[in-house]
């Protein structure tokens, strides 16, 4: 006859529940015992084909596992692609804001020649108009 502590340990051995009376631990047990053997002569009659759907498998994992690998290596290269035209853009928008720097020196410098040009202008139609007041004014002394 087969001790409770006996039942138990073979019961925890196959990850089955430990709890309950002893008739329960028996039939868990024989039930256990049963499936495993159905499972040997399942295994053992059909070992070929058995044999050949997990190579099937295997062989799709491994094409999964090729795929997986070719996608990381696309996105990486993705990725890699990506930082090169943020790094060239930001050396894009640095050479725009210096080229606006420059046009906007040049502008600057255009303004004031205008108004240095305006100023003279002035001023010379002021020389040319002072020196027809002063013409006019030695006429109307002579009279």
């Amino acid at each position: 006859m087969t001790r409770v502590r006996e039942l138990r340990e073979q019961l925890s051995n196959r990850g089955l529940p430990t709890t309950g009376l002893k008739e329960e631990l028996v039939k868990r047990l024989r039930d256990a015992m049963e499936s495993e053997q159905s499972i040997r002569e399942v295994s053992d009659e059909s070992s070929p084909e058995i044999s050949e759907r997990i190579k099937a498998v295997g062989e799709k994992e491994q094409a999964r596992e090729e795929r997986k690998s070719e996608s990381e290596i696309n996105l990486n290269q993705l990725l890699a692609a990506m930082m090169d035209m943020n790094s060239n853009l930001k050396e894009m928008k640095a050479g725009q804001r210096e080229q606006e720097g420059r046009l906007l020196e040049e502008m600057k410098n255009t303004q004031e020649e205008m108004k240095a040009n305006i100023v003279s202008v002035i001023n010379t139609k002021i020389d040319v108009i002072a020196d027809k007041v002063d013409k006019n004014e030695e006429r109307l002394g002579e009279i």
